[in-house]
């Protein structure tokens, strides 16, 4: 982070904002990772910070996806995994519903058809499948993993 454009990234990736909201939340959160020991400015200036041992630690013992999912993943997570329940997602009807469970034992999601909420959820999916904690059993339905069901249970026992 630099007072000329605020970039910070590792190796040279660079995201450059202006959203004063955005660079207050990570100056908030460089803060916090230096109070908390994880990371050492480097230079007068606080432009280049180092990964201290606890800050490597800290990843080692808790890189778990609890630590990175977004908490609608998680939320969703945790409904399909009470009493065994399916993921479905249907893009085909008006805006897209989103439910877990089957027959009468069925929960919807976007009840309001708000078609962000709708991207949401849909994007919340994406996500439990690109981490391997569903997987597509056919053409509207998704199905838990074994490691969507160890990551749910380390959730639900936190």
């Amino acid at each position: 982070m630099h007072s000329g454009g605020h970039e910070i990234g590792p190796n040279g990736l660079q995201k450059v904002t202006s959203n004063r909201r955005m660079i207050a939340t990570l100056e908030a959160a460089l803060e916090e990772l230096e109070n908390n020991g994880f990371i050492k400015a480097r230079g007068y200036k606080r432009e280049i910070f180092d990964i201290t041992n606890a800050g490597y630690e800290w990843c080692d013992n808790n890189n778990s996806l609890m630590y990175i999912l977004s908490e609608l993943a998680k939320s969703l997570l945790i409904e399909a995994t009470q009493n065994n329940k399916d993921i479905m997602l249907d893009d085909k009807t008006a805006g897209g519903t989103v439910e877990i469970g089957v027959d009468n034992n069925t929960k919807r999601f976007d009840r309001n058809d708000n078609k962000r909420e709708i991207a949401q959820y849909r994007a919340a999916i994406q996500e439990l499948s690109k981490n391997g904690l569903i997987e597509k059993s056919s053409t509207l339905f998704y199905t838990v993993t074994e490691k969507g069901y160890q990551l749910a249970d380390e959730i639900t026992s936190d």
